[in-house]
């Protein structure tokens, strides 16, 4: 378990989140609070946001039945679509 903490661009990177969407998921209590480190700086608990990646991943396994368990990793049955030009 990794209990250091994360700045923002860190948990933007790990998460894929952009900032507005982080903002608002943490204002909305989705998504775990910052801690304040300084006067003008904040971070996250790292294994808060390890811990929220993992419960989305677990949403993902129990709402797409499509999803078949392969090695570990999870891969849907569907073809994805290709891009059209």
């Amino acid at each position: 378990m990794e209990d250091r903490l994360i700045r923002r661009c860190e948990v933007l990177r790990r998460t894929g989140l952009s900032a507005t969407a982080l903002d608002r998921l943490e204002r909305s209590g989705r998504f775990p609070i910052k801690v304040t480190i300084g006067p003008r700086a904040v971070a996250w608990a790292g294994s808060e946001v390890n811990a929220w990646i993992d419960a989305r991943k677990a949403e993902r396994k129990l709402h797409d039945p499509h999803l078949h368990q392969v090695n570990g990793g999870f891969y849907s049955v569907i073809r994805p679509r290709m891009c059209q030009s």
